[in-house]
């Protein structure tokens, strides 16, 4: 998964546009076929809050798994 995270702060006004601008850019027909030439997808029907709740289950995952292969930070 792959996205674009700003500062908290980030004014409401400001993250609707940059949703909007780049999702414009998504759906450009060959934006979708770089993308799957590098073996990916675009998202362009995520809204923010769908991202947030996937961006959470994967740092769960990840945290409970990197202790237990063996990993720590560094």
């Amino acid at each position: 998964m792959i996205g674009i995270i700003g500062p908290a702060a980030l004014p409401r006004h400001l993250v609707t546009r940059l949703h909007a601008d780049i999702v414009s850019v998504l759906r450009r027909p060959e934006t979708k076929t770089r993308f799957e030439r590098l073996g990916g997808e675009p998202a362009v029907e995520t809204s923010r809050d769908a991202y947030a709740a996937q961006w959470k289950a994967e740092y769960e995952l990840f945290r409970k798994l990197l202790p237990e292969i063996g990993l720590k930070p560094q």
